[in-house]
């Protein structure tokens, strides 16, 4: 075929592959072409156009049941990332692409490994160090452990569950000062209000300004939960809307030891692990608790 049909057929084939962002099997683009192709000229197109970036391979899976099958597609790939990803080899690229699925979560070497089959550790570390350098995936230190790190696209913002969220601080470490602030101004305006709800608590802690992120009803709740357990603000009932309102505890009820467990009122439980960065062997406020409760 000569170039001019070739690039012609180029076009046509990623015109078609556009419309479809899952991408597309060598079928499914057969039967949207417009005449009869010559396999050998369709593989030829698909090649040039996998070479210069504007097609990616991906596998994707059809069916149901018995019928259920992974099949290869061609999806689309714009202009602008073509050429953000060239001089990328095949085996780059795959880590690359592995890398950005994995979205907010990001991905450890170990995974990558797993995943990409590639087992010389060597190689795949010269490959992250050189799309790290390329400025198409950055490292982020999980609070998740002390050693862990996880890789994700450059552009992607890493989930809480890394960051530790608003709890945490540029090095990644519990910031308790932080958090008493927090807490000892929400204290504060409810001892102002009858009663409040998570909402105009949220409002009033952003009208502060005492954060550098904004912190969200769901934060601001897993501080209330927090204080709700330290019997320092109580619920109130019989509000005929059917709302969550919240007080100033009017009492302070006798210590029970085993609910005054500061486990069960820490905000980030769920992150603690006995050799994580979060520990119960480095508590301080287990450590209090235990001189408290007990002549150990």
């Amino acid at each position: 075929m000569p170039d001019p049909l070739l690039r012609a057929l180029q076009t046509t084939i990623l015109r078609i592959c556009q419309t479809c962002p899952e991408g597309l099997t060598d079928g499914e683009i057969v039967q949207r072409l417009d005449t009869d192709v010559k396999p050998k000229h369709r593989l030829d197109s698909y090649n040039e156009l996998l070479r210069t970036g504007r097609l990616k391979l991906l596998k994707k899976t059809v069916g149901e049941g018995p019928t259920k099958k992974d099949v290869v597609v061609y999806q689309w790939v714009s202009l602008k990332d073509a050429e953000k990803f060239r001089g990328l080899d095949a085996t780059e690229r795959m880590v690359y692409d592995m890398i950005e699925r994995s979205g907010q979560n990001g991905v450890t070497k170990r995974d990558m490994k797993f995943r990409t089959n590639i087992q010389n550790t060597s190689e795949l570390k010269q490959i992250v160090e050189r799309l790290i350098a390329r400025g198409l995936v950055k490292e982020i230190k999980s609070v998740q452990g002390a050693n862990k790190k996880v890789y994700i696209a450059s552009e992607v913002e890493p989930s809480a569950a890394h960051t530790g969220g608003p709890w945490y601080n540029d090095d990644k470490e519990f910031d308790t000062e932080f958090i008493e602030t927090i807490y000892a101004h929400i204290l504060s305006y409810m001892g102002t209000m009858e009663f409040v709800t998570i909402e105009s608590v949220t409002d009033y802690v952003a009208d502060l300004k005492i954060s550098n992120e904004d912190l969200t009803k769901s934060d601001i709740r897993q501080l209330m939960m927090t204080m709700l357990y330290d019997s320092v603000i109580e619920e109130c009932e019989g509000r005929k809307d059917g709302g969550d309102y919240y007080r100033r505890a009017t009492s302070t009820p006798g210590v029970n030891h085993l609910s005054s467990v500061p486990c069960g009122s820490c905000p980030v439980f769920h992150d603690c692990s006995p050799d994580g960065v979060i520990s119960p062997k480095t508590c301080v406020y287990m450590k209090e608790w235990l001189e408290q409760t007990t002549d150990w």
